[in-house]
């Protein structure tokens, strides 16, 4: 779930070998971010299988 944010956060490692720059990175942080908020495949609540 996560796999693509640590991608991106890799990318702010070699900005200075790139054309990109930190605001770009940032922005594609946060639309991943809000992507995995609004469709998390894991629950945000722990469940109770027991009971």
């Amino acid at each position: 779930m996560t796999e693509r944010l640590a991608e991106l956060d890799d990318e702010y490692d070699f900005l200075e070998y790139s054309d990109r720059t930190a605001a770009r990175v940032d922005a594609e942080v946060m639309a991943e971010a809000r992507r995995i908020a609004v469709h998390p495949t894991v629950p945000a609540e722990p469940t109770n299988t027991l009971g």
